[in-house]
């Protein structure tokens, strides 16, 4: 529990640095310092991180962020666009704030629960699918909206009511409702694979015991934060 705290006090100062950083910076483009997403506002944000890093201005917990984000930009140069990085990284942390609520049921019965609503919002949900692309070939999307995994990933997903391992989920057509849907239950959904098909969109994506996930995979931010 004391891990939990720490890693929770970590985040909310990160949050609220990075809150901090880009307010100081819109102020600075008011006054004409830069232009937003221009090199000039890297420039100004570089140079206020560290000021803020050297003279030990920011909080202790979060100097381990704070330094890998420095030594990137010097790694890249003005290259980068640190103002979106920032933005970027807020909007993450902000996403995985889930973490750390305490819901009253189970992730078994929130994952049924979304599912109901997802098929209420006219998906056509198959959990699993019965097509099995192993032997049958590559499946088809027969519906204008879908969401549904694979008949042998599905299986032993959930112990004791938890996650135990990834769930891996297949979205055919716009995905931000099915996003949505799940961030309001508590599940945060990580982009593994994603084209199209038919003109619509198909993604895949994972669920991650306790939405913790050590692939490097991109945080899909629910509209709230967009």
């Amino acid at each position: 529990m004391e891990s939990i705290d720490k890693e929770y006090a970590s985040v909310t100062s990160f949050n609220d640095f990075i809150v901090n950083a880009l307010i100081v910076c819109e102020l600075a483009r008011i006054d004409g310092k830069h232009k937003k997403g221009s090199r000039s506002e890297t420039l100004f944000l570089a140079k206020w991180l560290k000021s803020k890093f050297k003279k030990r201005e920011s909080p202790r917990l979060i100097n381990d962020e704070l330094d890998s984000l420095i030594r990137t930009y010097d790694k890249n140069g003005p290259s980068i666009s640190l103002g979106q990085k920032l933005r970027g990284i807020l909007n993450d942390y902000r996403a995985l704030r889930v973490r750390y609520i305490a819901y009253e049921e189970s992730a078994e019965e929130r994952f049924e629960n979304c599912i109901e609503k997802i098929r209420q919002l006219g998906w056509n949900v198959s959990l699993p699918l019965e097509h099995d692309p192993r032997t049958s070939g590559r499946y088809i999307p027969k519906h204008e909206k879908e969401v549904f995994t694979l008949c042998y990933e599905f299986f032993d997903v959930f112990e004791q009511g938890e996650i135990i391992k990834p769930i891996n989920l297949f979205i055919h057509s716009d995905s931000q409702e099915i996003i949505d849907t799940f961030y309001s239950v508590g599940f945060v959904l990580f982009l593994f694979n994603e084209g199209s098909y038919d003109g619509k969109q198909n993604a895949n994506y994972q669920i991650h015991p306790n939405n913790r996930c050590d692939l490097g995979l991109d945080i899909k931010i629910p509209s709230q934060y967009i």
